[in-house]
């Protein structure tokens, strides 16, 4: 599990793995010091991190970034993963809140997502067994 802690080229470092900066990204960010994580998306990573350290008391970490090619994939991929870890929202009443209480096990399940395929692979696995 690769985390990212410090502002100074901890975005050039996420690109670099990604190998450029990707049109489209899904992340998870923690609020360092406890179980809550973000999952969210975007198209400028370094603004994104910018504007979710003001909201996070413990210091924001980049726990997971995956590359994207489209804006659908990425929105389809967030939406299922919302309402995958509906449950887990931190503010429940609030239907739009992105911030979740995982436990390890679902953390370390995300963190094994290591590509695009892979992310759509499990989203999809979501979206078939919630039709069933």
């Amino acid at each position: 599990m690769t985390r990212y802690s410090k502002k100074s080229n901890i975005i050039n470092k996420v690109y670099n793995a990604l190998g450029g900066r990707p049109e489209q990204m899904l992340y998870i960010f923690n609020n360092g010091g406890t179980n809550h994580y973000k999952i969210g998306i975007t198209k400028d990573l370094n603004e994104r991190y910018s504007k979710g350290k003001t909201f996070t008391s413990g210091g924001l970490n980049i726990i997971k970034v995956i590359a994207l090619d489209t804006r659908e994939e990425a929105r389809f991929c967030e939406k299922t993963l919302h309402k995958y870890y509906k449950q887990f929202r931190t503010r429940p009443e609030e239907p739009r809140h992105e911030w979740f209480a995982l436990c390890k096990a679902e953390v370390t399940k995300l963190c094994e997502l290591e590509t695009k395929k892979d992310l759509l692979e499990f989203c999809k696995k979501v979206v078939d067994s919630q039709n069933k």
